[in-house]
C-alpha cells in the first residue's frame, strides 16, 4: 500500500474503535434494560403494583420521546429517587408544563441537506420535567392507591396532571371511562403550555379521552370498539349535563386555534379577563403554593427533631446506665466507710475494757 493510503487505513480503524467504544459506553450508562438503574420501588407487605396495558419496553410512548428521556441527564440521576413519595414531591417542585418537549426545541419538520444524517443533528428535542417524572413513575410500579392519590392530590395541577398522563398511556383502554369520567367537571387550572391560556383538568381530561395527538407526540392507539364505547359514553354524559366545563378544547398539536377564523371560548374568557382580576388570581395560587411550602418545612423540621430525638435516645440511657454505675459506686464506698468506722469503735470499746 502506498503511505497515504495505509494513513487512511489506520484514521478509519481508529475513528471505528472511538465510535464502538462511545457506543458501548453509552449501553453501560443506560443500565439493565436501558432504564439507567431506575428500578421498581420496595412494597410493603400485601401491596402488589397495578396491572398495566401495552409495551411494557417502550411504556406505549413514541420511541423518539423515550429515547430522549432515557438520555437525558436528569433521568439518570433519578434513579438515587426509590420511593414513591420523593417522584411526588420531584413534579411538585420541578414541573411547570405538561407537553412531551421543553418549548423551541422540538420541530415536527424532518430535516434535509448535508447536516441531514449528522450523528447530533436531528428535530428530536429535550423532554419536560413532566414526561421525565411520568417514566420513572412508570419504573416504580406505583399500585392503585398510589396512583389515586396522586391523581386526587391537592398541593398543585401538575401532580394531577402527571396522574392522568399515565393513566392514558398505561391503563387499559376498556378501563378509561372509569378513571376519567369523575374529573369531567374538575374547574382547577392548569397550565399545559407555557404560550397557552390556562384550561381545566376537564378540558385535559376530556382530549386525553377523544384525541390521539398530544403537543408534538401520539397518544396511544386505542381500540375501535373502545373508542366507540368511550364516544357513546361521552354523549350520554353531554346530554345528562349539556353544560359540562370540558366541552371546550385544547388546541391540535401543531398549535392551531379551536375553529377557524375564531379564537376558541378558552381565549375570549382570558381575554374578558381584568387585569386585576387575573392579578388576584395570580396572588391567591402563590399563597396557596407557599402554604404548602410551608407546610412541607415544618414537616421537614419535625421529622428531623425526631430524628434527632431518636438520636439522643440512646446517648441519654447511657448517660443514666453510667450515673447509676456512679451511685452505686458510691454507696458501696460509704458501706464499706461505715462498717470500717464501725469496727474501728467496737474495737476501741474492746480494749478499753481489757484495761479496766
Amino acid at each position: 500500500l502506498c503511505p497515504l493510503t495505509r494513513k487512511t487505513a489506520i484514521i478509519f480503524r481508529i475513528s471505528t474503535k472511538m465510535v464502538k467504544d462511545t457506543y458501548t459506553s453509552g449501553r453501560q450508562m443506560m443500565g439493565e434494560g436501558g432504564w439507567s438503574d431506575n428500578k421498581p420501588q420496595e412494597l410493603e407487605e400485601g401491596e402488589k403494583p397495578m396491572k398495566l396495558f401495552g409495551n411494557m419496553q417502550t411504556m406505549n410512548m413514541n420511541q423518539l420521546l423515550l429515547n430522549n428521556i432515557k438520555a437525558s441527564l436528569y433521568f439518570r440521576n433519578l434513579k438515587e429517587k426509590t420511593t414513591f413519595s420523593e417522584i411526588v414531591d420531584e413534579i411538585y417542585y420541578h414541573c411547570e408544563v405538561l407537553t412531551p418537549w421543553e418549548s423551541g426545541t422540538h420541530s415536527e419538520v424532518k430535516r434535509s441537506g448535508l447536516c441531514s444524517s449528522v450523528r447530533g443533528v436531528g428535530t428530536e428535542g429535550r423532554p419536560t420535567s413532566a414526561f421525565v417524572l411520568l417514566v420513572k413513575l412508570f419504573t416504580l410500579r406505583p399500585t392503585i392507591r398510589q396512583l389515586s392519590s396522586i391523581i386526587d392530590h391537592k398541593d398543585s395541577p401538575y401532580i394531577n396532571g402527571v396522574g392522568h398522563l399515565f393513566v392514558r398511556f398505561l391503563v387499559p383502554p376498556e378501563e378509561l371511562w372509569d378513571w376519567f369520567s369523575h374529573y369531567l367537571e374538575d374547574p382547577t387550572e392548569i397550565k399545559v403550555d407555557k404560550h397557552d391560556s390556562p384550561i381545566t383538568i376537564a378540558q385535559l381530561v376530556r382530549h386525553l379521552l377523544t384525541k390521539q395527538e398530544y403537543y408534538g407526540t401520539h397518544l396511544p392507539r386505542m381500540p375501535y370498539k373502545a373508542t366507540q364505547a368511550i364516544q357513546r359514553q361521552l354523549d350520554e354524559y353531554d346530554s345528562q349535563y349539556p353544560d359540562t366545563i370540558s366541552k371546550v378544547s385544547l388546541r391540535d398539536s401543531r398549535g392551531g386555534s379551536r375553529s377557524r377564523g375564531s379564537a376558541g371560548p378558552d381565549e375570549e374568557e382570558a381575554r374578558s379577563r381584568s387585569p386585576d382580576r387575573d392579578r388576584k388570581e395570580r396572588d391567591r395560587r402563590e399563597r396557596s403554593r407557599e402554604r404548602s411550602r410551608e407546610r412541607d418545612r415544618r414537616e421537614r423540621s419535625s421529622r428531623e427533631r425526631d430524628r434527632d430525638r431518636e438520636r439522643e435516645r440512646p446517648r441519654d440511657r447511657d448517660r443514666r446506665d453510667r450515673d447509676r454505675e456512679r451511685d452505686r459506686r458510691d454507696r458501696d464506698r460509704d458501706r464499706r466507710d461505715r462498717d470500717r468506722d464501725r469496727r474501728d469503735r467496737r474495737g476501741s470499746r474492746d480494749r478499753d475494757r481489757d484495761r479496766k
